[in-house]
């Protein structure tokens, strides 16, 4: 016998906190009609069990917590079907404490090579140019940027 789309979708919350847009993915993926994921999807919001914007600002204060920059943040934001949250002006300052975390050795290197790879690894962990040139400038006293 076929669980209903309220009891699958409480099932799957089971193992973590979904998004709406996630729950209606999972839902549509399991064959339920339109109103049956509605419906679900109505009932798990009455119970409390899902909240959009405290997933969204516990994902965002994770990823930021991990030194993750805005870019990366809004991306797995935006996957999940989540609203963005307010930025945080402390970006710079997290890559500054991320390059810091993996270049330590290579502070007084001179090698352009070193600045242009710890560069792309902060541009991979979603910062912005300005917050890269401002963290590269502050912790390779020799680089030229």
């Amino acid at each position: 016998m076929k669980r209903s789309a309220l009891e699958s979708a409480l099932k799957w919350l089971e193992r973590a906190d979904r998004s709406t847009l996630e729950i209606e993915n999972y839902l549509t993926k399991k064959k339920y009609s339109r109103s049956e994921i509605d419906h679900a999807i109505e009932e798990i919001k009455k119970y409390g069990y899902i909240n959009d914007q405290k997933l969204a600002d516990r994902v965002a204060n994770s990823l930021r917590s991990s030194l993750k920059g805005e870019l990366l943040v809004e991306q797995k934001l935006a996957q999940r079907g989540l609203e963005s949250i307010p930025k945080i002006d402390n970006a710079s300052e997290r890559a500054a404490s991320l390059i810091q975390k993996k270049y330590l050795r290579e502070r007084d290197s001179s090698d352009p090579k070193i600045w242009a790879k710890a560069a792309r690894y902060l541009a991979s962990q979603g910062y912005q140019s300005e917050e890269i040139e401002t963290a590269i400038a502050d912790f390779f006293p020799n680089s030229e940027t």
